[in-house]
């Protein structure tokens, strides 16, 4: 990720209502673990800034992984994909920024999904 793409990101995330789901801390500590070989504490930092960002982190109950598993029969995305669709979506959320699915489909008639980083 470029500086620029940063900054439009920060941007985005500034203008709008942010929410997460603590499932996309999972998969950020996932990848941060494996791919970038970091400890605990940096992590730990690392989420503490997102929490700062983010006016709202949502956890995952029995009636969201019942939303994901129609999610994924449904548009065939992953199930871990259609947690934080599913999240979304009980959220009341209209947009959700990711650069794992596809640019511009909407969910349910309610989410639409924008990579900001697609040019």
């Amino acid at each position: 990720m470029n500086q620029i793409s940063v900054l439009l990101l920060i941007l985005i995330l500034d203008s709008q209502n942010c929410v997460t789901s603590l499932q996309a801390f999972n998969e950020a500590g996932n990848v941060w673990f494996k791919r970038y070989g970091w400890d605990g504490t940096k992590i730990h930092k690392h989420l503490d800034n997102v929490d700062l960002v983010c006016d709202e982190v949502v956890a995952i109950g029995r009636s969201t992984i019942n939303l994901a598993l129609s999610l994924k029969d449904r548009y065939g995305y992953s199930y871990y994909d259609c947690l934080m669709l599913a999240a979304a979506l009980e959220s009341g959320c209209n947009i959700i920024m990711t650069e794992d699915m596809a640019d511009g489909q909407v969910i349910n008639g309610q989410l639409t999904i924008k990579n900001p980083f697609a040019e």
